[in-house]
Formats: structure tokens, sequence, C-alpha cells
């Protein structure tokens, strides 16, 4: 897997600045939503109940919780995130020097996970954007050490990117093992047999 996340999809001329800035505005608003979700979906699972972040976001879209429906690339981000939930939390413990997932403050938590999802599977949003837009929710929405340590530990992640994008995904590999099964083998057993009666 390879993506380009090094710079911005093109360089902002003047005229382009304020399309940009409504661009990173809607980005923002579109984390913060998906934030909220999956900040939701956390608390309630860790709190023993059996949910399903895809059904949640599904009733969320059709606005069936009275809230205004998901846009799309927070929907995105959401389901995202599930899909590569197991490898974001084992890619979180291991750059998070003397904190446990579950030591985090449960906003950073969802907060690192958009970051490192868009920094690593999203080809559309250059690693610093993926950066800055984490920090910013940080800063937003939890602690005041919260943006330098999002901001640290996704700079971590951001350095590491390449070798972590070619770094199989355990999803994708079951994924691709299940639509590219193994051939069964065509040996006749009885050959091996035949092989070895000779021998002696």
């Amino acid at each position: 897997m390879s993506h380009d996340h090094g710079s911005d999809c093109s360089a902002a001329t003047p005229s382009d600045t304020p399309r940009v800035e409504r661009r990173t505005e809607r980005h923002h608003k579109d984390r913060q939503r998906a934030l909220d979700l999956l900040f939701e979906a956390d608390q309630r699972a860790r709190a023993g109940e059996r949910i399903d972040v895809l059904t949640l976001l599904g009733r969320r879209i059709a606005g069936q919780d009275g809230l205004k429906p998901m846009r799309d690339y927070a929907a995105t981000i959401v389901e995202g995130v599930t899909e590569h939930a197991g490898r974001i939390d084992e890619i979180i413990a291991a750059n998070s020097h003397g904190w446990t997932l579950d030591r985090m403050p449960a906003v950073d938590r969802s907060i690192l996970r958009i970051g490192v999802w868009e920094i690593l599977w999203n080809p559309d949003v250059p690693d610093a954007n993926a950066v800055k837009g984490a920090v910013d929710l940080a800063a937003d929405l939890s602690t005041d050490d919260s943006p330098a340590f999002v901001n640290g530990l996704l700079g971590q992640v951001q350095r590491l990117a390449p070798s972590l994008r070619d770094a199989a995904d355990p999803a994708e590999d079951d994924a691709h093992a299940a639509e590219h099964p193994e051939p069964a083998s065509t040996a006749d057993p009885r050959d091996d047999e035949a092989t070895g009666a000779a021998q002696e």
C-alpha cells in the first residue's frame, strides 16, 4: 500500500484561499461530528453495552436519533476508524510511551484514532493536515495537556508512516485470504507411499 501524503492536492493561489479555508472548516466540523459518534460508542461499550458502531452511524445518517444527519466525510471517518480499529489501537499503544489506551482521556483516545486513520488510510488528506486537525480537536474539546500529547504521538506516527503503510494490515490480509483462498492440493497421497516403497 503506498500513498503520497506529503503535500496538499495542489498549491493554493490567492484566489483559492477562501475555498481552501472553507474546506478546512468543513473538515474540522466533520472530524468533530465523527468524534462525537466514536466517543459515544466508546463510552457505551466501556459501560458494558453491546454497541455496533456502524448501526449507530446508520441511525445518525438517517437522522433517526433526532440529531443533525451525518455528512459524507464524517461518515467516511467513522467507517474507516471502525474498519481498521484493531490496527489503529495497536499503533497508538506502540507510540504512546508511558500511557495505555485505558489511561488516556476518552476524548483523546477517539481523537487519536481519527488522526491515525487520516494519516495512514486517507490519501486525500496530507499528513500535516491530519495532525493539525487532531490537535485542533484536542484544543477545543479536551484537557490543557492534550494538544501537546496528541501532537507528539501523531507526529511520531507521521514519521513512521511510510513503514506503517507498507506493513500488512491484518484485517486486509484476512479479507484477501477470504477472497483468494489457497488452492487445494491435487497431489495423490498414494504417490508419496509409492515413492517410499520404491526407496525401500
